[in-house]
């Protein structure tokens, strides 16, 4: 599991198994066997969902996401931008 969720909205997570769910703008954390290994924003992702690119934080830079790297993808509820 993921960092320990707090009580309050801003900490808790939710998962996003289907990654034709995420929509640009969405702020997401990865992570692989339970250890976070990127955080960023959406910037695009294929219709079918099996790759989006993930522009990561702290200037890391793009970076393609594809559901065989073996990583679950989590964001805030209610995080996403009206378009």
């Amino acid at each position: 599991m993921p960092e320990q969720a707090g009580t309050t909205a801003q900490t808790m997570l939710e998962a996003v198994p289907h990654w034709s769910k995420l929509f640009r703008e969405d702020e997401v954390l990865l992570f692989r066997a339970g250890e976070k290994v990127a955080a960023g924003r959406v910037d695009m992702r294929a219709l079918d969902g099996s790759v989006f690119w993930l522009i990561q934080n702290g200037g890391m830079g793009r970076h393609m996401v594809h559901a065989n790297d073996g990583v679950r993808a989590f964001r805030r509820p209610g995080n996403r931008k009206a378009s």
